[in-house]
């Protein structure tokens, strides 16, 4: 994973700085050296502070340009040295922890959930211009997204903790939905439609989003999660990662809650794929 700040201190300058262009450029020639095929991703969890105190962080359309600035500057310093990208780092944490998956800090009364699909939007739209923008500095390089993922499992068969399990899944494939197939799945579209929420959508986001698909998917697992509905209040808790759900009895867990789930990775995997 690059830090920002390593190649543009602030995020906003015009040009980069050199010696840490250099650092990374160390790194992959290492790599390359023994054999090593990294994987790198362009923003882990890192927005420049700078970039949080003077435009807002990802709610914020001008991050869009710095990104394309970073993102152009890094496919040209390190082509023939990278072959695989990823844009943003478990993209979907924007729902889960806003600060560190979009660099948002909330003022009293703001509308949250609007603010993080304001975000997502935003990091949306970017990793399709860095897509955009790798494949023509170099197109043998592959771009993929990256996710935060493990299934929702329904607690019960009571139909509101199932329906529940398919609203969670749904907030999570929202984003591999959008970087993979170009557009806003339809059940995406009526939430924001539901709550109101504007993320000011243009017609060159939408052509930008529909002609730079990513080439793969990939993702983090650490654990499934189950889903309990509202006319289910009494299941017990748990954590897992950052995501807290039920308790699912059927499980061990570490000493930390999360539940240990080798065989929902194939289920994963599978629901990812399909």
């Amino acid at each position: 994973s690059l830090a920002w700040t390593r190649i543009f201190p602030n995020g906003d300058e015009a040009e980069p700085n050199e010696a840490g262009l250099a650092f990374y450029e160390d790194v992959f020639r290492e790599c390359q050296a023994h054999g090593i095929e990294p994987i790198v991703t362009i923003t882990h969890f890192d927005c420049p502070i700078h970039l949080i105190k003077e435009y807002g962080g990802w709610r914020n359309r001008k991050l869009i340009d710095f990104y394309k600035n970073l993102a152009t500057t890094i496919f040209t310093r390190y082509k023939g040295l990278v072959k695989y990208w990823l844009t943003f780092n478990e993209i979907n944490m924007i729902l889960h922890l806003p600060f560190m998956g979009a660099g948002l800090v909330f003022e009293e009364g703001e509308n949250k959930e609007a603010v993080e699909y304001l975000a997502a939007h935003n990091e949306l739209v970017a990793s399709a211009w860095a897509t955009k923008i790798a494949h023509e500095i170099d197109p043998e390089v592959k771009i993929g997204c990256m996710l935060a993922a493990g299934s929702y499992y329904p607690y019960s068969c009571r139909p509101g903790d199932v329906r529940q399990a398919q609203i969670d899944n749904q907030s999570n494939y929202f984003f591999v939905d959008v970087q993979s197939r170009g557009y806003y799945p339809a059940y995406a579209v009526k939430k924001l439609e539901r709550l109101g929420i504007d993320v000011g959508m243009t017609d060159e986001d939408r052509e930008i989003l529909a002609a730079n698909t990513v080439d793969f998917i990939s993702f983090s697992y650490y654990s499934t999660r189950c889903s309990a509905g509202a006319d289910n209040p009494d299941v017990e808790r748990t954590q897992g990662n950052a995501f807290a759900g039920a308790k699912n009895p059927y499980l061990q867990e570490s000493q930390w809650g999360w539940a240990i789930d080798p065989l929902g990775f194939r289920i994963t995997l599978n629901d990812l794929y399909d």
